[in-house]
């Protein structure tokens, strides 16, 4: 049997530290993997990325403040987790820092692991609106790291603090100004180094990884018949002659396809290219999708309807872009009302029109159309979109570029 006794006197609440450091370590990589596959569009993320529609991780991946000066921040994950973890090791063997030291700089640690942490939750909550599971895991990883390195062995909060920089200060002195090295100032020089090779390189292994998988896959190949299109059937920008033809599967209460959808229109507008976007519904709602056997997004069907029956009026895409702009997933049935009201007025829709198209349920057959058809090419999920046949999964500008070549 393993046991954590290198050092004398052995120290268990530094083997919790180490195991927790691990786990940390492993969450990063989790996550990073997730950031990855789904920037890349692929659909072979964890487990833990899509719980219920308060955690998406999808809709957090995508936004921008995944990156940190353009680099995931899963990244920075694994260079703190892992830098904790050879940190712990050698606390464990006769390592140079005191024990009131060491007691200090897990303190230091952790603390920053709380602030960082702090940060994201505000983020999550205030900018983007979803929370990451696998993030939330690493939260309580933190507050264990902190409340573990409280009960370390050593006098208050501020002497080891104290002590932990004074120890510091006087090794990295000591080969500043003398050039000369001693134990801490070698393994903290061995920490450094070895967390950010494992920063500048994991990462891409980790792309390699998630690309292979994804080059083993036979792109599937779509024919939709557009040509001879259908205004009431589904609504489109662009001319059925245009050289490139965009067919994108939504769903309104999807955060991950308003945010593709912003992508797109936006691309294509800047760019100035020759497409014919098609949007085409598949709501993730039980209500009117038999493949959701589950309560997901509750108003999904309900919101197509609207977005159609206000295309009546002409006004479907000024509805859609609202709909993807509110908080609609959050919404009881009671404030979905309110909202369709306000948003109706706001549009200047016809009231007693807009009512009668809503109860009179006309536009759900096409719905029900778009959905069988999604369902025979066995989409995983929202959104789905399809470029010349072909899916496209990536939506980074520089592979929009090149599909759009």
């Amino acid at each position: 049997m393993i046991k954590c006794r290198l050092r004398r006197p052995f120290e268990p609440r530094l083997c919790i530290l180490l195991a927790l450091s691990l786990l940390g370590f492993f969450l990063s990589a989790l996550s990073l993997y997730d950031h990855t596959s789904i920037r890349a569009g692929e659909d072979h993320f964890s487990f833990l990325c899509a719980l219920n529609s308060a955690f998406n991780c999808q809709a957090v991946n995508l936004s921008s403040y995944s990156y940190f000066f353009g680099i995931p921040v899963a990244s920075y994950g694994l260079f703190f987790y892992f830098a904790c973890t050879l940190f712990y090791l050698l606390s464990l063997t006769n390592f140079s820092l005191s024990t009131e030291a060491t007691k200090g700089v897990a303190l230091l640690l952790s603390i920053f692991s709380l602030i960082v942490s702090a940060y994201l939750w505000l983020v999550s909550s205030l900018f983007i609106g979803f929370y990451c599971l696998n993030c939330v895991f690493l939260y309580l990883v933190n507050i264990s790291l902190f409340f573990i390195s409280l009960i370390l062995p050593g006098s208050g909060v501020f002497n080891s603090l104290k002590r932990a920089v004074s120890e510091l200060a006087s090794g990295v002195s000591s080969l500043w100004q003398k050039g000369e090295s001693n134990q801490l100032t070698l393994s903290l020089l061995f920490v450094l180094i070895t967390s950010f090779i494992l920063f500048a390189t994991l990462p891409l292994l980790v792309r390699k990884l998630v690309v292979s998988q994804k080059d083993s896959k036979e792109a599937p190949i779509a024919s939709f018949n557009l040509k001879n299109i259908d205004q009431d059937l589904n609504y489109f920008k662009g001319s059925p002659d245009a050289r490139f033809e965009l067919v994108m599967f939504s769903d309104l209460e999807c955060p991950a396809c308003a945010r593709v959808h912003q992508i797109l229109d936006s691309f294509i507008n800047q760019n100035e290219i020759d497409a014919f976007f098609v949007f085409k519904n598949y709501p993730l709602d039980s209500a009117c999708n038999e493949a959701i056997d589950f309560d997901y997004h509750m108003h999904a069907c309900r919101l197509a309807q609207y977005a159609r029956c206000a295309g009546e009026q002409g006004k479907f895409w000024q509805a859609v872009e609202a709909i993807y702009k509110s908080d609609s997933k959050n919404m009881s049935q009671t404030q979905m009302d309110e909202f369709l009201e306000s948003l109706s007025e706001s549009n200047k829709l016809n009231l007693s029109e807009l009512k009668e198209c809503l109860a009179s349920r006309r536009h759900l057959s096409a719905i029900i159309n778009d959905i069988k058809e999604a369902n025979s090419l066995d989409i995983a999920g929202t959104p789905a979109v399809w470029l010349n046949g072909k899916v496209l999964n990536n939506f980074s500008p520089q592979a929009l570029k090149a599909a759009f070549e």
